[in-house]
């Protein structure tokens, strides 16, 4: 089946978000991982545990940005596989299949396969955003972390 010109020109726009998408994720954790390491050293030069709370605060404004960032890449990929579904009869050998199973936990992929065949259309995106684990706030590792930090800060201050 040919692809259909409308299509072609959106899954070209869902690739160049996604790479654009990607870049500024990995542009945003070096941004703020750097602005944390740099926090602590201040902190520990300076004796002055505001430092410490400031680069916590970093962490938290990156797991806002990130979540918000995720939620658009998962809006993406799930478009991409509705079309692949449409146009690609085994959706194994599909590029945004094999893009999505690179960047997304593999549950994630098996969930969004779940949701796409049961049901065909635009509902299965909201649907996998409402349960999706990475669309909700945060990730466990810059929470606990981000947490360590705040107790280490308000322990420095009293």
């Amino acid at each position: 089946m040919a692809l259909a010109p409308y299509h072609e020109l959106e899954l070209k726009e869902i690739f160049s978000r996604t790479n654009s998408l990607s870049t500024s994720r990995l542009q945003l954790f070096s941004f703020f991982g750097t602005l944390d390491l740099t926090a602590i050293g201040l902190a520990v030069q300076l004796n002055n545990a505001l430092f410490v709370l400031l680069g916590a605060l970093g962490l938290v404004v990156l797991m806002v940005f990130d979540s918000f960032l995720r939620r658009q890449m998962y809006a993406l990929y799930a478009r991409g596989l509705l079309l692949e579904q449409q146009y690609c009869p085994n959706q194994s050998e599909g590029v945004i299949f094999r893009l999505s199973e690179a960047a997304l936990a593999r549950s994630e992929v098996e969930r969004l396969k779940t949701l796409l065949q049961e049901n065909p259309g635009h509902k299965p995106v909201t649907q996998l955003l409402k349960t999706c684990q990475s669309s909700r706030f945060g990730v466990l590792l810059p929470l606990l972390v981000t947490m360590g930090q705040l107790m280490v800060g308000l322990w420095l201050l009293g």
